[in-house]
């Protein structure tokens, strides 16, 4: 499935904003799971989209931080993210992965 309903040829790019259902307009990690469901570490959480819906997680629903740089996708499927700590450039793991129900 591409990007709006439309099929995306090989290597072709998009432009994604808050406005398409990103949780932040700044992109810093992109991860995707085996069975196609990207995940986008935003400047405002974290975003899974499934080719048709949007999922965002923020502060408010658990993530220790909005600003997620960096993304990880374990061998069985399951997701989590590395927010960045205010005071430090380095990752730091919540230890935890995203429960989705999907």
């Amino acid at each position: 499935m591409g990007w709006r309903g439309k099929p995306l040829r090989r290597h072709q790019l998009a432009q994604l904003h808050h406005s398409d259902g990103l949780a932040g307009n700044i992109i810093y990690s992109i991860a995707q799971e085996p069975n196609g469901v990207m995940w986008f570490g935003t400047s405002g959480g974290v975003s899974r989209y499934d080719g048709k819906t949007w999922h965002n997680y923020t502060k408010e629903t658990g993530l220790l931080e909005n600003h997620v740089y960096a993304l990880a996708v374990a061998p069985n499927g399951t997701s989590g993210p590395a927010p960045a700590r205010r005071d430090s450039h380095r990752p730091m793991s919540t230890g935890s992965k995203i429960s989705t129900g999907h």
